[in-house]
């Protein structure tokens, strides 16, 4: 093995070991997360935003604390549901911090998306990526 190929392997190497700390780190997050629900569809268009906010909401003022993940792809509309204006803050550890609307803490695909009207055409490591950020 040549130097440029030990270096390529010492590279690929370090991304696996990248990539397995960060999915150790979100299973760590999720671990710690004591109820989860899904809101989901294969169908757009059936008020998957509206049930997902209108629960996050309502278990919100019930005292539960709530945090909503909008991974809508195509269409992201919990930011324009909820009104949220300002976007995730960067902590010192690059972990991002997010917005809260009405004690409900909300990260979504619409925070990344320039232009709101249109949809966000994305390949599938950019999905995974942003969905694992």
């Amino acid at each position: 093995m040549n130097q440029q190929q030990q270096a390529q392997a010492r590279a690929k190497i370090e991304g696996m070991k990248a990539q397995f700390e960060q999915k150790r780190a979100i299973a760590t997050a999720l671990g710690q997360i004591k109820q989860k629900v899904g809101v989901y569809s294969g169908k757009g268009g059936v008020g998957k935003t509206t049930v997902a906010v209108n629960l996050a909401v309502t278990l919100a003022a019930e005292g539960a604390k709530v945090g909503l993940l909008d991974v809508d792809i195509d269409c992201p509309n919990v930011v324009r549901a909820l009104n949220i204006s300002e976007l995730p803050l960067v902590a010192e550890d690059k972990r991002m911090v997010p917005p809260e609307r009405f004690d409900v803490k909300v990260m979504s695909m619409g925070f990344f998306q320039e232009n709101e009207d249109e949809a966000i055409i994305w390949r599938g490591p950019m999905v995974h990526n942003a969905i694992n950020q």
